[in-house]
């Protein structure tokens, strides 16, 4: 990380608070493995059982297929015929880039309160795009045919896609391509402990705005656009407000007898959250295919 901050006291009960910081993160194996493991020419995939000519016994019979081989790509357009590849593959690799910033600025307002307000945000770049699908079948129309076809069926998914010979989920490319921004407004006000009493009250303001969803991937809708899937975070909270406290009881006196030195010592705590609901979310996983 990279990291700057100051603190200023501009009066005696003012202070300004800020800072930035460039923070790079690693990308874990389960991000790309699939790419990998299963795509050409990295890896041939070989499936095991009854159904299979594969065993333990004959691991690589005469008519596997050889290691590090392409698969033939084809299509006909006179019949619909195709190769129906799924080729996973690893795209250009980025490290993901995280900004984070904020300016603050903390007052005491009487004795003992605390006012605190700032800009709080952070901005994402280069952020891992799990398995998103590049040959997404495309709506047709009379007006924009796509090879031939005018309307919309499973039967002619096969025509609409892109790139021709490959399923229309066949072909998913792990990239970097991924951003996302948080823009916030938090206030605090916060009482020092005195005559038995603390609490915090904190409340944000923010929107939380990313084109990757929630399963790490942008393939809602027309997954063809990448800038489509900017929209709210699935766990975007637009308001919420945090209350915590804690009052010593003012009774009890372990002077006197039993009840009163039982009595003392007690403490009432808590910790109230009022916050927005989550964004419900209109998926078309069918993305044109049906």
């Amino acid at each position: 990380p990279i990291c700057f901050g100051f603190a200023y006291q501009a009066l005696s009960k003012l202070v300004i608070r800020g800072g930035v910081g460039l923070f790079y993160d690693r990308v874990g194996s389960s991000n790309f493995v699939h790419a990998v493991e299963q795509g050409d020419p990295y890896a041939v995939t070989l499936d095991y059982g009854s159904a299979n000519p594969y065993s333990l016994a004959n691991p690589y019979p005469s008519n596997a297929v050889q290691p590090l081989a392409f698969s033939p790509r084809y299509f006909n357009p006179a019949t619909g015929a195709s190769s129906a590849l799924n080729t996973p593959f690893y795209s250009v690799i980025h490290t993901p880039l995280t900004r984070q910033y904020n300016l603050t600025f903390q007052y005491e307002f009487m004795k003992g309160y605390v006012l605190e307000a700032g800009f709080v945000g952070s901005s994402s770049i280069n952020q891992v795009d799990y398995n998103h699908n590049y040959n997404l079948a495309q709506l047709a129309s009379p007006s924009a045919p796509i090879n031939g076809q005018t309307n919309n069926t499973l039967a002619n998914a096969v025509y609409r896609v892109p790139y021709l010979g490959y399923q229309a989920v066949g072909l998913q490319g792990t990239g970097y391509d991924g951003f996302a921004n948080y823009n916030s407004l938090q206030v605090t006000v916060r009482k020092a402990f005195s005559h038995g009493l603390t609490f915090q009250g904190a409340y944000t303001y923010s929107k939380d705005l990313t084109v990757i969803s929630f399963d790490g991937q942008a393939n809602v809708n027309n997954a063809s656009v990448l800038g489509q899937q900017y929209a709210p975070s699935n766990f975007n909270r637009p308001q919420r407000f945090v209350l915590s406290y804690s009052y010593n009881l003012p009774f009890g006196n372990p002077k006197s007898a039993l009840l009163g030195y039982l009595a003392k010592g007690w403490q009432v705590t808590g910790v109230t959250t009022i916050q927005g609901g989550q964004p419900m979310s209109v998926y078309n996983t069918n993305g044109g295919t049906a």
